[in-house]
């Protein structure tokens, strides 16, 4: 999961999606931290931390596609 959030944030991602999302490099640093530790978890609740954060990132990928 955290090699896909990277792709996304590096080679898709351009500066345009950024000034129109601020919050966007916080959403992707926050996901991928949220994959390291999920990664070392067994807890459902992490893993539905990273869903969710994934999830935001996806409504925001979904919107430059329009």
């Amino acid at each position: 999961m955290k090699h896909h959030l990277w792709v996304l944030w590096t080679d898709y991602f351009k500066p345009e999606h950024l000034e129109a999302n601020p919050d966007l490099h916080e959403k992707f640093w926050n996901a991928t931290k949220l994959a390291g530790a999920a990664k070392k978890s067994e807890d459902p609740a992490q893993g539905q931390d990273l869903l969710n954060a994934v999830d935001e990132i996806a409504k925001i990928f979904w919107a430059t596609k329009s």
